[in-house]
């Protein structure tokens, strides 16, 4: 598990440290790109040893910066409990994030950034006699993999790693794919964001 995470962290800041060359050329707000897909939590920490996270759906909307590409977005996990005395958890991370591009080749796209959101946490209110709702500050970086064989279109791969500040910090590697599509913002629209 370490040698997966070690590899995720590496990936993460090439992609974070690449010079956004190929970025340059689209000026700030001109795109806006929605991705969409499933997402995976791929480590093991204390958590797991209570409960069991499912795979779960993760929605972004990016835009190129006049450096990099900014983006907002969530994801949304449901966690299973190992025993009946704790509480089921529906959990929603929404974040904002920044990334450097670096198009090594046309139609291939590799982004790596940081995220800073909240994570709020439902907790089953029939098992649970404690708070029921929790929000909480999480950290993290990712990176992506972004694959387009016609301009407007195309798959992605993605990894992330966010560290929720809970009193015992949740440590939560992820991985996920999907689809992603490109719209051209209209002029007037891009006058006003900048």
């Amino acid at each position: 598990m370490f040698c997966l995470r070690s590899s995720v962290l590496c990936f993460m800041i090439a992609g974070s440290l690449a010079i956004p060359a190929a970025a340059q050329y689209r000026s700030a707000f001109s795109q806006v790109t929605f991705y969409g897909g499933l997402q995976s939590n791929v480590n093991e920490t204390l958590l797991h040893q209570y409960w069991s996270v499912e795979r779960g759906v993760e929605v972004v909307i990016g835009t190129p910066l006049s450096f990099g590409e900014g983006e907002v977005g969530a994801s949304v996990q449901q966690w299973n409990p190992a025993t009946p005395s704790l509480p089921n958890v529906d959990a929603v991370l929404a974040f904002a994030g920044w990334s450097a591009v670096f198009e090594p080749v046309r139609y291939v796209q590799l982004q790596g950034g940081v995220r800073i959101g909240a994570h709020r946490m439902s907790f089953d209110v029939d098992t649970f006699q404690g708070a029921q709702d929790e929000t909480e500050v999480v950290l993290g970086a990712q990176t992506r993999l972004r694959i387009s064989p016609v301009p407007w279109a195309g798959l992605f791969v993605g990894a992330s790693y966010m560290q929720t500040y809970t009193y015992v910090r949740m440590k939560l590697a992820y991985v996920s794919f999907g689809i992603h599509a490109t719209l051209q913002t209209p002029r007037w629209l891009q006058t006003v964001l900048r």
